[in-house]
């Protein structure tokens, strides 16, 4: 089975015919070299920095969107008129986040 894999551009990457060793990290933290990934005669590397790119979206994505403790007490508080917005202080805000902007 081909895959076609593509880059930053959007064109297709040609095959170098050259494989990068996997780096792994085992338990210990420091890392160490593993083969080339091969199932059913077909070949799979990546370098050590997708590796890395590929563990950190694995760990944000069982990060939670939102602190639901701090979502659940804004909406007690706007249910129970208690939740004040200082308007100045927002504006103040948005402007200066304007300010930063390019």
């Amino acid at each position: 089975m081909a895959v076609q894999l593509y880059g930053i551009s959007g064109r297709p990457i040609q095959n170098s015919g050259s494989s990068i060793p996997v780096k792994k990290k085992n338990g210990g933290g420091s890392p160490s070299t593993t083969a080339a990934i091969t199932s059913g005669g077909e070949t799979v590397s990546v370098s050590s920095t997708a590796a890395q790119l590929q563990a950190m979206e694995a760990s944000i994505a069982d990060m939670p969107i939102a602190d639901m403790s701090l979502v659940e007490s804004i909406q007690l508080a706007l249910a129970t008129g208690d939740y004040h917005v200082n308007g100045e202080a927002s504006a103040d805000g948005l402007l200066e986040m304007e300010r930063k902007l390019p």
